[in-house]
């Protein structure tokens, strides 16, 4: 039997994390969709869940892509680094022709402001709570949250709705 530990903090990982960075790579996807759009391009966006570069060879095998296109880095890259493992892994085992591509920066578009939100103090204690590993992930979330609704300041209501919508943290 697994430690309650263990349990518990798989349980966290499924419901926060897993969770969590399918909501920031879908943001990723609509701020591509809203540039395309803005460029007149009509694209397809397509969530996969699993290490990327096999999910993108095996959406690339079934597409059957005559160009698939790649960044050179992932959006948190160590700085310098001269390629990620998702684009060296897809360049040397797609079977199509593969373009790999770098920028200066990361454009995001979205409809929300970008200031953070502030939190007040029984905000920040729940937060002090949550586990080091995943704290950053869930502030990401819930000022996500709370920028899309318009909140300034961030309390321990809206942090129970964020745990409603993504689980228990």
């Amino acid at each position: 039997a697994l430690p309650i530990w263990f349990k518990e903090q798989e349980k966290l990982h499924n419901e926060i994390i897993d969770k969590g960075l399918a909501k920031i790579y879908q943001g990723h996807l609509d701020s591509a969709g809203v540039i395309a759009d803005e460029l007149g391009i009509k694209i397809k966006k397509t969530l996969l869940s699993g290490k990327p570069f096999c999910e993108i060879l095996r959406y690339a095998a079934k597409a059957r892509p005559f160009l698939l296109t790649l960044g050179k880095t992932g959006v948190h890259s160590a700085p310098g680094l001269d390629i990620g493992s998702t684009a060296e892994n897809c360049l040397t085992e797609a079977d199509c022709n593969v373009l790999i591509s770098s920028c200066a920066e990361f454009a995001v578009k979205t409809t929300t402001c970008s200031e953070s939100p502030s939190w007040n103090a029984a905000s920040e204690d729940i937060l002090k709570r949550i586990p080091a590993f995943a704290r950053t992930l869930v502030k990401n979330i819930v000022e996500d949250i709370a920028r899309k609704n318009g909140v300034t300041t961030i309390t321990p209501e809206l942090m129970r709705r964020a745990r409603e919508q993504f689980g228990e943290f």
